[in-house]
């Protein structure tokens, strides 16, 4: 589970930004808007969240929090490679030559299984800086399972045995690549430890930055083909947009490579006939297309209690669908793994305190110096639980509205310009 993610000096960020996932303490007007969004987590401890909205204006830097977070995972997913991506995925603030010279800071802090871990790195285009992986124990105390600074690397032989032994031998020279991260550099030798924490960041986090796929891969089809039951659960998820579309199948293909290929095909029923019919799935409505990207990510993220990160959420969706996907992981019917939803969306419906909590809605806006900063609605005093909070929004009341005075003044004057000719 994701208690909290930080990014600092990453694209528009410039100072250290954190999404909380960790519930405050208070307490909505309805009690049971906070039975359906707080859990308390296997191991214990603090609530946590099970959605999250981010919201603000246009070039506001509301994608780049969540871009921070898919860069770490690249970063990691991608250290051992001989061709290093930092120069091409790590971009600090360039607005001020001090940020362009320091590293970019990503931390994860999240509960896997009964414990809670903290790890994260600073990297630049050249070279990884430090890294850190800490334990919590008792709920209270953290102590570190490794520091590194550097190609210099130091385990804690209590909390992190197996690595201290593994890096006193020869795996240390690998951390002679200024590159190589020294989770991954453990996760390839199937070290426990690093392996489940490894796989926790790149499976049980998933991205959608928003976008539609005009044709599904071969290899998501044949996944979905093998499971009746997901096959059932996106077949009905389809039926909220389109309730014309009968049963979902597979055509195989030749690929451009000679290779097999699988298409993914929909039954539809003719009004002329009546008879079922197969047809390609890629001539489907954008929106529908849409719906079945996100929508086998929100059945992944429901069976396995992971947590779904999306950009761009109200992208081709009817607010109602929208809104339904909310509610999916807010019924304990429906989500009973307590699975997390992070997304950034324009939708003011999601302001509702009738929905979500103040420590739910998150606002991003640019500050003098044109960096992004985030922070809640709950760090706002004085904001009743009967509060209007779509319409004082709109009022620019908590930032990150977009100026429209520009934009309109833009328009006068092309329209005074025409006047005169």
């Amino acid at each position: 589970m994701l208690i909290e993610f930080s990014v600092a000096n990453f694209r528009s960020i410039r100072e250290l930004q954190t999404l909380s996932m960790e519930a405050r303490k208070l307490s909505a007007k309805d009690p049971r808007v906070d039975k359906l969004n707080t859990f308390i987590p296997e191991g214990g401890g603090n609530d946590l969240l099970k959605v999250a909205g981010i919201f603000g204006g246009n070039a506001s830097g509301k994608s780049n929090i969540l871009k921070g977070l898919s860069t770490m995972i690249a970063c990691l997913w991608r250290s051992m490679e001989s061709e290093t991506p930092l120069p091409e995925i790590i971009v600090p603030f360039n607005l001020d030559e001090e940020s362009m010279q320091q590293p970019t800071f990503f931390e994860i802090v999240f509960v896997l299984g009964l414990q809670k871990y903290r790890y994260g790195f600073e990297a630049t285009k050249e070279k990884i800086v430090s890294e850190w992986l800490f334990l919590t124990h008792d709920k209270v105390r953290e102590s570190y399972m490794f520091k590194r600074e550097g190609s210099n690397a130091k385990f804690n032989p209590k909390t992190f045995p197996t690595g201290h032994n593994l890096f006193s031998g020869t795996l240390s020279t690998l951390l002679s690549s200024p590159y190589a991260l020294v989770l991954d550099i453990l996760e390839s030798t199937s070290d426990e430890t690093s392996v489940r924490i490894s796989s926790y960041l790149w499976t049980f986090l998933i991205l959608d930055d928003g976008s539609t796929q005009s044709r599904i891969p071969s290899h998501e089809v044949k996944r979905i083909m093998k499971d009746p039951d997901a096959k059932l659960r996106i077949l009905k998820i389809l039926q909220t947009a389109d309730m014309n579309i009968h049963g979902l199948e597979s055509v195989e293909y030749a690929g451009t490579n000679g290779n097999l290929e699988l298409n993914l095909m929909v039954w539809k029923k003719r009004t002329d006939t009546g008879l079922l019919t197969l047809f390609n799935f890629a001539a489907e409505a954008d929106g529908t297309k849409r719906l079945f990207t996100l929508g086998r990510k929100v059945d992944m993220a429901l069976q396995n209690g992971s947590t779904l990160i999306v950009d761009e959420f109200d992208a081709r969706l009817h607010p109602n669908l929208s809104r339904l996907i909310v509610e999916l992981f807010q019924l304990p019917e429906t989500n009973p793994k307590n699975a997390q939803l992070i997304f950034v969306s324009h939708d003011t419906q999601f302001m509702s305190l009738k929905l979500l909590r103040r420590d739910q809605i998150w606002f991003v806006k640019q500050n003098a110096q044109r960096a992004t900063e985030l922070y809640s609605l709950a760090e706002f005093k004085g904001v009743r639980n009967d509060k209007d909070v779509e319409a004082e929004y709109r009022a620019g009341l908590y930032g990150g509205v977009a100026s429209l005075n520009l934009f309109q003044e833009s328009f006068n004057q092309t329209e005074h310009v025409i006047e005169t000719n």
